[in-house]
């Protein structure tokens, strides 16, 4: 077997072992179910059958979370390999729901065929029958029902297809009761007892299709296959790594393929081709080995024959840092490990601690009924693994809670405030029986958010108080963490206790040893959150607790992939810089719609994302150092170090798109080893050495520069900064040469050069030191205006999910008011010059229009709001700020919101018009810039231009504030840029020019 990553104790200098990781890959034909009548039968059968329903990392099995009832669906690799289904309290008379991605196309000959479904109920109470659901193309839902023997632990029930008899149900489609077009399997269900509670875990081991001599060959369905089916790798190992075809299909296939792989970042390139010939069942391997050489997530892609679907998947290569000792002085954590395998990989990965949920609801189903069966085994994997346990304490169980209305779900019981007898005894009970086995306690989760605490403040901090005696009494070595805080920035969730967080940090610090706050998103509202309101939340406590984060990423809805792999360094990072002693990345792999958003790993086809990657780089490039200190290398760029006593590790990036790339210099000593640069997956990048030095260059995407340990810390400064121009300084000892173009210098010690850009517009060439970097320009964002007629093209879109900000995101309670996509809030401009008249059309598409507010607050209901600003007469934060509305009344309305210091008292008004269109609002407004004095400068320099479109589908919602009681909170908005929706800054407005 493979040998797993060196044991903790491990010294530094132990190999690192490279990884692949790929599962559920997703192909064509995967798993077909069917039947009629049905009935438990033996195993054994006369007739020729094709296993369909298999658990080697192909087909995906999602709960249906539309129902009441809470389930898990997961694949259990063996052995035995099964599909496990997971009822969890509390439970009622209903159906457990699995539907089957993709949806397996079935013969079209169904009539008579005979399947075969191999279940095991031994650990189950009260499954008293399952059901198979087809669905044909007209939509229409096909259902048989079938009875589980009471006596029988493990049994196989037989299905005929037959339609129109008794037991067979349809409905939706056209509801005729027979088959239209194509067959697939949609759903498992799985039927419980009320009387029983049904509860526990139902074993999936197969399910068998009979075969047919007509029946065609189809696409095979294709898998990762690692070495010896195991997930670690050494380098010599990696040659058994292979993606595997599987001939799912009820014929011979014979075809020929072409195969290509992707490299991060990199351009699909030939991997393998020729002929194909597959008996049903059979399978062929076709191994990389070492094409593989660059760590980060690699596609791939079969084609079969012109015309054929796309077999297609993703794996990622990965150098385990999980032998390597711990950052120092802040933890790295994860959450969302519930398998042996997925907990062992976590470790691998460089986590040190998991946040293990524990829900009191799931534990205690009825009053005097504890089961400790789940969560025994969860901190058993934790534990076995090699990580910490972090764990919380909440929601209220159904039967303890209190104030909650009588017609109430099970749902929104949990999150109003238990009876305090029965939580001290909770909080009691299971803080004894994990004693000594977990590292820290959080008291509720995200408390100040109504989704998940309908109580008050008051009833928070007695929680919180019994808590943590019950906690400090039984085991003394366990922290004690305040609740998990969602935020503190404006959200929509926070409309009923808008001060519990600021509450619980003066008055009841000594309750609590962590400040727990989740603050979600990208890096941007991380960076506003912590410089703003947490700092002034946090500036004059008398205790302040040290700043954990707990539940920390950013979801794919509102980013892609590689930005989301981009914010965990950077959100890292950022947080040592303000103290904090953990971070917790949520979350290793998805369990629902709403948490996958935020996963390592795709729930839907158990694909790694490139941030799988970057977590274990992030591990590996700072183990065993310290946060030691920001370094300044200009506005708009963050660089920290990290020290130890043998290295120092820069972490960097430019994050505005008004700064362009840096060169950064660290002078070394002349007999210490040479500096290494790594990019944010782990992979070498070049560094510029010189006798006494070495340049590394700085992009938008955070990089690792490893530099020689030295007494007193590197010396480290910034060499190179592009922005409107090149300023090259010379912060090194000796003499520097450089070339510019055809222009070659040597710039003094100490001494400047600065160079007007030349070459491509987003890009400058730069020689230092024998070492040419490309470095590039800041983004300048132009809009052509033409003159005239209105062009028929849009002048921008905005529909990005970057573009969207949403003030109820992050909360599954409240998935129905965040951003659904481009139906839900998008926009077209359009902006045409006519003399000196700004002619501006934005049709908004909005599936709901509110706006019942007036003046100063239109801004709350949906409305656009315009800013024109003059960046030669300095107008970077004062600038015209314009808004247009339509209340519910038909009440069209025009305002103006601010104007920079030159504007005048003469208020404008503008010709404009706002009127429905199908699906949205058209909102037409004529700017007339000369009374605005911005006709010269539009034709001189350019403007800068910004827009901002408001959305607000909600009632009226309390603010978060006093100022704002009983005003609405609006859903979100999308912008072009920022700088107008939550502060003012010009410096990052898209300019107007005239096209010439």
């Amino acid at each position: 077997m493979p040998k797993l990553p060196a044991p903790l104790t491990a010294p530094p200098s132990a190999r690192r072992a490279p990884f692949l990781l790929s599962r559920l890959l997703v192909a064509t034909c995967a798993m077909a179910l069917g039947s009629a009548k049905a009935a438990a039968a033996p195993a054994a059968t006369a007739e020729t059958t094709v296993e369909l329903l298999r658990f080697d990392g192909v087909t995906r099995y999602l709960p249906d979370r539309g129902t009441a009832r809470r389930q898990q669906a997961t694949i259990h690799r063996g052995p035995p390999p099964e599909l496990r289904v997971e009822f969890l309290p509390p439970a009622t008379k209903e159906w457990a729901v699995v539907a089957v991605r993709p949806e397996p196309k079935l013969p079209a000959n169904l009539a008579g065929r005979s399947f075969h479904l191999d279940v095991d109920t031994r650990d189950a109470t009260g499954v008293i029958g399952a059901a198979l659901r087809l669905r044909d193309a007209s939509g229409e839902v096909h259902q048989w029902r079938a009875r589980l023997a009471p006596d029988a632990d493990r049994q196989t029930l037989r299905f005929t297809i037959e339609l129109g008899v008794r037991g067979h149900h349809a409905w939706s489609g056209d509801g005729n009761k027979t088959f239209d077009g194509d067959v697939v399997l949609s759903e498992i269900a799985l039927e419980t007892d009320a009387n029983s509670g049904g509860l526990g875990l139902v074993r999936v081991h197969s399910l068998k299709m009979e075969v047919r001599p007509e029946d065609p060959a189809s696409l095979p369905r294709a898998n990762f296959v690692p070495a010896r089916r195991t997930l670690y790798f050494t380098e010599g190992e990696r040659a058994g790594a292979a993606i595997r075809l599987n001939n799912d299909g009820f014929g011979t296939l014979d075809t020929t393929f072409e195969a290509e792989l992707r490299p991060p970042g990199g351009a699909w390139t030939p991997w393998q081709q020729g002929s194909l010939r597959l008996a049903p069942g059979e399978t062929r391997d076709f191994f990389f080995g070492e094409q593989v050489n660059r760590l980060g997530v690699w596609s791939w892609r079969i084609r079969t024959r012109k015309g054929d679907p796309v077999l297609a998947g993703s794996f990622a290569f990965v150098d385990l840092p999980g032998h390597l000792p711990t950052i120092d002085g802040i933890d790295l954590a994860i959450t969302g490990v519930e398998e042996p395998e997925d907990a062992k990989l976590a470790r691998a990965l460089g986590a040190r601690t998991h946040r293990v949920g524990l829900a009191w609801h799931e534990l205690s189903p009825s009053e005097g009924v504890n089961r400790w069966d789940r969560q025994d085994e969860l901190f058993k994997t934790t534990l076995a693994a090699g990580l910490r346990i972090q764990t919380g304490l909440g929601y209220s169980s159904v039967w303890a809670a209190e104030g909650a209305p009588e017609d109430a779900t099970w749902r929104v019981r949990i999150t109003y405030p238990p009876r305090v007898d029965a939580w001290r005894d909770y909080v009691r009970s299971t803080v004894e029986r994990y004693r000594g086995r977990v590292f820290a306690y959080e008291v509720w989760n995200e408390p100040d958010l109504e989704g998940f605490y309908r109580g008050s403040t008051e009833q928070y901090l007695e929680l919180l108080r019994i808590a943590s005696e019950e906690i400090r009494r039984a085991d003394p070595q366990a922290l004690v963490m305040s609740g998990g805080f969602a935020t503190v920035l404006g959200h929509g969730g926070r409309r009923l206790n808008p001060d519990i967080q600021v509450r619980t940090l003066r008055e009841a610090a000594h309750l609590f040893d962590l400040h727990v706050l989740h603050q979600h998103g990208l890096f941007d509202s991380f960076y506003s959150a912590l410089t703003g309101p947490l700092d002034e939340m946090r500036r004059d406590l008398p205790q302040p607790r040290p700043l954990y984060f707990n539940e920390t990423s950013v979801g794919t809805q509102f980013t892609d992939a590689e930005d989301q792999a981009k914010t965990l360094p950077k959100k890292f990072t950022f947080a040592a810089s303000h103290g904090a002693v953990g971070y917790n990345w949520f979350i290793f792999r998805g369990r629902t719609t709403h948490t996958n958003h935020y996963a390592m790993v795709d729930m839907r086809n158990g694909e790694p994302r490139p941030v799988f990657v970057a977590y274990a780089a992030l591990a590996r490039e700072l183990a065993g150092l310290r946060y030691d200190r920001r370094i300044d290398i200009g506005e708009g760029r963050f660089a920290f170090l990290f020290s130890g006593p043998e290295r120092h590790v820069l972490v960097a990036w430019t994050e505005t798109d008004s700064a362009g790339d840096a060169v950064v210099h660290a002078t070394l000593g002349s007999s210490t080893p040479r500096a290494r640069a790594a990019d944010l997956l782990g992979n070498d990048l070049p560094v510029a050495h010189t006798p006494h030095g070495a340049f590394f260059q700085v992009g938008r995407s955070p990089a690792y520069f490893e530099l020689p340990a030295a007494p007193a810390g590197p010396a480290l400064a910034l060499a190179v900064d592009v922005r409107d121009r090149v300023t090259v300084r010379n912060p090194g000892a000796q003499p520097l040469a450089l070339r510019f173009g055809a222009e070659e210098r040597t710039l003094a010690s100490g001494h400047d050069a600065a160079f007007e850009p030349t070459g491509t517009e987003d890009q400058v060439s730069l020689t230092l030191a024998g070492h040419t970097f490309a470095l590039r320009a800041p983004a300048r964002s132009t809009f052509w205006l033409s003159e005239g007629d209105r062009p028929e093209t849009p002048t921008f879109h905005l529909s990005r999910p970057a573009q969207v900000r949403n003030f109820f995101e992050n909360d599954p309670r409240n998935e129905d008011k965040t951003w659904q996509g481009p139906e839900d809030l998008s926009a077209d401009a359009w902006l045409t010059l006519r003399g000196d008249t700004l002619q501006v059309r934005i049709d908004v598409r909005d599936d709901s229009h509110r706006q019942t507010y007036s003046g100063w607050d239109i801004w709350r209901g949906d409305s656009v709001q315009l800013a024109l600003a003059n960046p030669a007469a300095g107008q970077r934060e004062n600038f015209w700020v314009f808004g247009l509305s339509r209340r519910n009344t038909g009440e069209v309305e025009f305002f103006e919101w601010s104007r920079p210091p030159a504007g005048g008292s003469a208020r404008i008004a503008p010709r404009h018009s706002v009127t429905p269109i199908p699906g949205g609002m058209r909102y037409e407004i004529d700017l007339p810039l000369a009374e605005l004095g911005l006709a010269a400068a539009l034709r001189e320099t350019g403007l800068g231009f910004n827009l901002v479109v408001n959305d607000s589908d909600a009632d009226v919602i309390v603010g978060d504030s006093d100022a704002n009681a009983g005003k609405s909170v609006r859903k979100g908005y999308i912008q072009l840029a920022d700088g107008l929706a939550t502060r003012r800054d010009a410096s990052n407005f898209p300019t107007l020019r005239i096209k010439p």
